[in-house]
């Protein structure tokens, strides 16, 4: 197995980095300046940064690695609502920057 390193440009603090198991793509929670918890990933294959195309991404949202999903790019977030307290776990499907 070769080895490559790679850089990746976060945003705010990191919390935990992690790795699929194909290590084909790279999670990181992180906690940006707004003070809510975010998740972003990193294709390493093609070099992308991608995201959430839906709105998870709403103010009183924490939201945090959870797991990885059963097809490429799927990530299993958990997701609370501070302002209800509620949690979900939600799967969801990472795209890259248009």
């Amino acid at each position: 197995m070769a080895v490559r390193e790679i850089d990746v440009i976060t945003e705010g603090d990191v919390m935990a980095f992690h790795w699929a198991v194909d290590s084909r793509m790279l999670a990181y929670d992180y906690l940006p300046a707004s003070g809510y918890h975010r998740v972003k990933t990193y294709d390493i294959q093609t070099g992308e940064s991608l995201f959430v195309p839906r709105d998870e991404g709403q103010t009183a949202i924490h939201i945090t690695f959870e797991a990885w999903g059963s097809q490429p790019r799927d990530v299993v977030l958990s997701v609370l609502d501070l302002r209800t307290d509620e949690r979900q776990t939600n799967t969801l499907t990472f795209a890259p920057r248009k």
